[in-house]
């Protein structure tokens, strides 16, 4: 087991714990429930795949909480983004607060990002604010969502309107989570390593392209757990050094949203049914990236590697309907983008593989590039 600090200035002393490793369970029983001091009682967010797939592992986690003689409570939602919403919070909120869970709860979040951000958001908000555990069940959760303090819940206008950035008191990466994957869960992960990749670290990009041209890509986790644990831990490393450099997003963090804003009108445009964030945003990747050869930002043979790449990725997965005739739909959902500037709409465009900035567009001039390329 490995453990990092993510540092950040909204928590004292170094910033809050990452652990990597294998078989974690015992270990988040014995630092989040066994040693915790001050904690009057658990609360599990999680959802109905997780509760099945891992049932001796929740039980496990009650154990732990009986053995303290404090309440311990469970909370699963239905899987998927329809359940990022007020009203799926306010009902948790709800349940703990006829409970009588107080201030001294520490929420544990059990599962993909959707599981992560619905916690964290409920977390920032009930009581004014209680402790959070990450405990990332899925490969894009564990090198994404669960790092980096942002929480949120989708609005039918956008994607993650309302939100907070509320940084967890611990994560716990588990690698045992990943064997039990369906391949679109792959794909969803191998995508923001991609973009990691482009964004910040050629050589995992390298890294990435070299497994899929011998065929190693995806549940690497029995057969060769070494290689897939240096692909996460360097995947980590690109965004823990972002959100260290800036956490609230001020600057470099937006670097992050390459792909995003492409990718969430994706996910609006069909209502988060249909398409994956983890899909939308490698479609986004492949937009964004033409997007940045139409204005001269990146040459052919970056963009040819970028786009072959994402393409041998998704055909792991499934076909995805494509978006060419709802062009003005997808420029209206980007018009809501919360990174956006006036009547510009914010873009993160790589210059070359390993290198990326912001571009801001007029709305005249992205429906010009998206026509002239026959997007």
């Amino acid at each position: 087991m490995e453990k990092q600090w993510i540092k950040t200035s909204s928590k004292k002393q170094e910033g809050y714990p990452l652990w990597i490793g294998q078989d974690l369970t015992e270990k988040i029983i014995q630092r989040e429930i066994t040693e915790s001091q001050e904690t009057t009682g658990w609360v599990l967010v999680t959802d109905q795949n997780i509760q099945r797939i891992y049932q001796q592992k929740i039980q496990d986690l009650e154990a732990g909480a009986k053995n303290k003689s404090l309440p311990f409570l469970t909370l699963v939602i239905p899987p998927g983004e329809s359940s990022k919403s007020l009203q799926k919070v306010e009902e948790l909120a709800g349940v703990i607060a006829g409970k009588d869970f107080g201030r001294k709860t520490k929420i544990l979040a059990l599962g993909g990002g959707v599981v992560g951000d619905l916690a964290g958001f409920l977390a920032s908000i009930y009581m004014r604010g209680v402790e959070y555990v990450q405990i990332p069940t899925t490969l894009l959760a564990q090198v994404d969502s669960s790092i980096g303090g942002k929480t949120g819940v989708n609005l039918f206008e956008g994607k993650n309107l309302l939100g907070s950035f509320y940084p967890p008191c611990s994560v716990w990466i588990d690698e045992d989570f990943l064997t039990t994957l369906e391949i679109k869960d792959w794909v969803n992960g191998y995508g923001e390593l991609l973009k990691h990749g482009v964004l910040k670290d050629e050589g995992l990009f390298k890294a990435i392209e070299d497994q899929l041209d011998q065929n190693r890509t995806f549940n690497r986790i029995s057969e060769a757990p070494a290689e897939l644990t240096a692909i996460i831990l360097r995947g980590i490393t690109v965004k823990k050094e972002i959100i260290e450099a800036d956490e609230k997003e001020q600057g470099l963090r937006k670097l992050l949203n390459y792909g995003h804003t492409f990718g969430h009108a994706l996910e609006a445009l069909y209502q988060y049914e249909g398409c994956s964030h983890g899909e939308a945003v490698l479609k986004g990747m492949v937009y964004e990236a033409e997007i940045a050869v139409c204005l001269g930002l990146l040459n052919n043979e970056d963009f040819s590697r970028i786009r072959n790449l994402i393409d041998g990725i998704l055909k792991r997965g499934r076909d995805l309907p494509s978006p060419t005739k709802n062009i003005e739909d997808l420029i209206g959902f980007m018009k809501r983008d919360k990174k956006n500037r006036g009547n510009e709409i914010s873009f993160i465009l790589p210059e070359k593989i390993g290198k990326t900035r912001e571009v801001f567009l007029k709305e005249e001039d992205l429906r010009r590039i998206f026509f002239k390329r026959k997007f």
